[in-house]
């Protein structure tokens, strides 16, 4: 209730609001980020200016209210805002280049579930046993004050980083929001199936590319696969389309530990990692400047993908 009546003071001070996500927006990220812009708009209506910040936009979350509002770049006159909102970003590196936006702010405030935060804001609400930043988000709002757009935009967030419901960062109080959320006259079939399990041709044809190309270590406990800006052209994709192959290798019966190793510069690779019970990502992707929660963790390092592969798979082998 205390920062809920922090964030609800500064809001209300605030003439100028920017709200501001991660590099490589995911689910729960545009999620929360929208549904605290509805949720200000909504209910305070003489702001100046809100503003959403995220790098890309996912075409496939385009049906929530506000996507249109999202700002890709700075402009001239985005230097100062008296209220900067940070969400679901453990550290200001992973605010890209809206760090510039948060530098210069007046008051600042970080919504987040990460373990690895290390708070640079000036206020932190930071709930590593949240099963969301959008389950934070809707912690600090006023249920009855939630419209139905905001709600479509928390849930959505709640059902990627759940996993739909099935990741062991969920718990009863999750299911108790979700819940009140599809009170609000929600369609989760829409949700679900148009986000999460919805795919294009070549969509599937890139994931069946990396799945026959998956490669295991130590008796199939580590299983791995490698995607180049090559294979992307190759297939029609991006990287974006490339998100969930992590999760679906982590199914194998054997594996404790699955990695999907992509580019993402000319000699840069994005790491997603995911684990079952015996290894904990964090403390790899945190050895590589990365962050995110045990079973589900991510980083980008430099250099030759088969070598990263070698050197990440030393460094799982002595948690297993």
């Amino acid at each position: 209730m205390r920062m809920m009546s922090v964030l609800t003071d500064l809001i209300s001070k605030a003439e100028t609001i920017a709200i501001i996500g991660h590099i490589r927006p995911d689910g729960d990220d545009i999620g929360s980020c929208l549904g605290t812009y509805n949720y200000i708009q909504d209910n305070y209506p003489d702001r100046k200016k809100v503003r959403v910040f995220l790098e890309s936009k996912i075409a496939k979350f385009s049906f929530m209210h506000g996507y249109d509002d999202i700002c890709s770049k700075i402009n001239k006159d985005d230097r100062e805002y008296d209220l900067v909102i940070c969400q679901d970003a453990s550290t200001v590196e992973r605010l890209g280049d809206f760090y510039e936006i948060l530098k210069t702010a007046r008051h600042s405030f970080c919504i987040d579930h990460h373990k690895t935060n290390d708070g640079f804001c000036e206020f932190n609400d930071v709930r590593p046993d949240a099963s969301s930043t959008s389950e934070v988000v809707y912690e600090l709002m006023e249920e009855e004050k939630i419209s139905r757009n905001t709600a479509e935009c928390l849930y959505t967030g709640i059902v990627h980083d759940t996993g739909v419901f099935q990741y062991t960062c969920m718990s009863p109080r999750t299911m108790e929001i979700a819940g009140k959320l599809l009170a609000k006259g929600l369609d989760p079939e829409f949700i679900v199936s148009y986000t999460f399990y919805q795919k294009s041709y070549n969509q599937l044809r890139a994931w069946g590319y990396a799945f026959q190309n998956a490669q295991t270590e130590c008796e199939g406990q580590i299983i791995y696969s490698i995607f180049t800006w090559k294979d992307m052209k190759k297939f029609g994709i991006s990287s974006i389309e490339l998100d969930g192959i992590s999760s679906e290798l982590r199914l194998v019966d054997t594996a404790e530990f699955s990695m999907l190793i992509y580019q993402d510069g000319p000699d840069t690779f994005k790491l997603s990692m995911r684990t079952k019970n015996k290894v904990d990502c964090s403390v790899i992707a945190q050895n590589h400047n990365g962050g995110g929660h045990a079973k589900a963790s991510g980083c980008t390092i430099e250099g030759d993908p088969e070598d990263i592969a070698k050197m990440i798979i030393e460094e799982v082998k002595e948690q297993l």
